[in-house]
C-alpha cells in the first residue's frame, strides 16, 4: 500500500498538481482571506490576532500570485486532472482546461460578492448565492486534490472536513455572520453554525479565545504557507519555466 500511495504520489508530482492546487484553490482561498481580512480591520497591534491577521493576508497574496503563474502552464497534460478526478472523472474534449477556468471563475465570482457585501447593506441575494457557489466549487477543487490519491468517496470525505476546518478557523466567520452572512448552516442545516463554533465571537464579547481555536487557526495558516511554499519548488523545477 505504501509503495502504491508513493507512485501515486509522484505520478501526481509529475503532472504538476501541487501547482494547479495553487492555482485554483489558492486563488479561492486567497479571495476569502482577503474580503474576510479587509471586513474585519487591522485589529490592535501586538495583539495575536494582529499577527495572524498579517499572516492571513501574507499567505493570500502568496497563494494568488502562485495561482496565476499556475495557470499559465499547460494542461493538455493532464496535470489539472485534481479538479475532475474523484465526484467528476475528466473526458476527451478539453475537460481539464475547463474546469481550471470554470474553479478560478467562480472564485473571483465569489470574491467579487463579499466585495460587493462590505459596501452595499442589505446584501443582494444574488450576491451570497454567488458566494456559496464559489464555497460549493472550493469543495470539488479539494476533493480533486485528494481524489488523484484516494478513491472518489474517501477523497470526498477527507476534503470536505479539510475545507470545513478552514472555514471554522477562519478569523472572518462572526464577522460575516453579524454582518448578514446567512451562513452555510442555514441553508444545510445538518452542518454546524458559525455562530456558535467562532472563537472571535468570545473575542468580542472580551472573553479570552479558546486555545484549541488559536492553535486551530495557527495550523491552518501554517499549512497553507507549508502548501504554497510546495507549489512554489515544484514551480521552479517544472521544466517547462
Amino acid at each position: 500500500m505504501t509503495g502504491r500511495l508513493r507512485l501515486a504520489l509522484l505520478d501526481a508530482l509529475d503532472e504538476r498538481v501541487l501547482p494547479l492546487l495553487a492555482g485554483a484553490v489558492g486563488v479561492l482561498l486567497a479571495g476569502q482571506w482577503f474580503a474576510g481580512a479587509t471586513s474585519m480591520g487591522a485589529p490592535a497591534r501586538g495583539s495575536l490576532d494582529f499577527a495572524l491577521w498579517w499572516a492571513w493576508l501574507a499567505s493570500g497574496a502568496m497563494a494568488l500570485v502562485l495561482g496565476s503563474r499556475a495557470l499559465a502552464l499547460p494542461l493538455d497534460d493532464g496535470s489539472a486532472r485534481f479538479l475532475l478526478s474523484g465526484p467528476l472523472h475528466p473526458g476527451r474534449w478539453g475537460l481539464e482546461r475547463l474546469g481550471a477556468t470554470a474553479v478560478v471563475a467562480v472564485g473571483f465570482a465569489g470574491v467579487l460578492a463579499l466585495v460587493v457585501s462590505l459596501f452595499v447593506a442589505p446584501v443582494p441575494p444574488v450576491a451570497w448565492s454567488v458566494f456559496l457557489l464559489a464555497e460549493v466549487v472550493m469543495l470539488v477543487a479539494f476533493a480533486g486534490l485528494t481524489g488523484v490519491l484516494l478513491r472518489p468517496l474517501p477523497a470526498l470525505a477527507l476534503g470536505g472536513a479539510v475545507w470545513w476546518i478552514g472555514h471554522l478557523a477562519g478569523p472572518w466567520a462572526t464577522v460575516m455572520t453579524d454582518a448578514g452572512y446567512p451562513g452555510l448552516a442555514r441553508v444545510l442545516p445538518f452542518l454546524p453554525d458559525l455562530d456558535t463554533l467562532d472563537a472571535h465571537a468570545a473575542t468580542l464579547a472580551g472573553q479570552p479565545v479558546p486555545a484549541a481555536r488559536v492553535g486551530l487557526g495557527i495550523a491552518w495558516a501554517l499549512a497553507w504557507t507549508a502548501a504554497s511554499a510546495g507549489a512554489t519548488v515544484s514551480l521552479l523545477s517544472a521544466r517547462d519555466l
